[in-house]
């Protein structure tokens, strides 16, 4: 379905091909050879939604832009199954009587060519600024992605990755699964972290951390292997304090008979 919207008619290429039962509304742009299938929604708004060639928006998609909100996505993009590209990013303010206000998201949501984004993952749109994933860039499955990040060339991050606000993600760097990255960091050109790690601090150029808080991952290694034997550590530190205990009572026992 292709329908106006404030005046404004998609514009489709001739080459493009979407589906019977996907919708496409207002001032949205689709390229050569693009393909938009089943139950995707594309809602153009005030601005435009530019999609390039060559781009697989799959199943179940949602792009949006709003209150002049620009959206772009680039050549040879895939994105899968329930991918929700320019969706509010989480932004409040707490009022004096404890309540939140809702601050706009009204700024610009960028994916260049050649990324593809995992099924049911999610870019939101941010206040100010721009929310960017950079060309090449492959992010799996249940990945979210805040207001105001940037992500670069090459980047490959696993399922269930979470990047907070404002963060800044070098190029080549590499996420396991499930890794947590906290707000307004730096992330250095191919860092890597292994999977699970929360990254709390921001990370230098090709450094190798895990664990929570994240920390060079050789020092983690260490550190894990020691975990299991920590309630045994635990008993003798205790045997030896209280044999200490009693050798010092003997001691002043001692002193005391002289």
């Amino acid at each position: 379905m292709i329908r106006s919207f404030r005046g404004t008619t998609p514009s489709i290429a001739v080459s493009a091909y979407v589906d019977p039962s996907a919708v496409v509304i207002g001032d949205v742009r689709v390229g050569e050879r693009t393909s938009i299938w089943p139950n995707v929604t594309i809602r153009g708004d005030v601005d435009h939604i530019e999609i390039g060639a060559e781009t697989s928006i799959q199943d179940g998609t949602v792009l949006h832009c709003d209150a002049g909100v620009p959206l772009t996505i680039g050549d040879r993009v895939v994105l899968q199954n329930g991918v929700v590209v320019g969706g509010d990013g989480y932004g409040f303010v707490r009022r004096g009587d404890g309540t939140h206000e809702k601050i706009p998201q009204v700024a610009a949501v960028v994916i260049e060519d050649d990324v593809e984004l995992g099924a049911n993952t999610t870019v939101d749109r941010p206040a100010i600024g721009e929310t960017r994933i950079a060309a090449g860039t492959k992010i799996d499955n249940l990945v979210q992605i805040a207001h105001g990040v940037t992500i670069g060339r090459n980047v490959l991050m696993a399922a269930q990755v979470g990047i907070a606000g404002s963060t800044t993600i070098a190029d080549d760097v590499v996420f396991g699964g499930q890794v947590g990255v906290g707000g307004h960091l730096t992330i250095g050109r191919g860092a890597m972290a292994v999977g699970q790690s929360g990254v709390t601090n921001s990370l230098d150029p090709g450094e190798l951390v895990a664990g929570y808080p994240a920390i060079p991952a050789k020092e983690w290694r260490k550190a894990s292997a020691v975990f299991k034997r920590l309630p045994e550590l635990k008993r003798r530190i205790e045997e030896l304090e209280a044999r200490v205990v009693e050798l010092s009572r003997r001691a002043r026992a001692g002193e005391a008979d002289e």
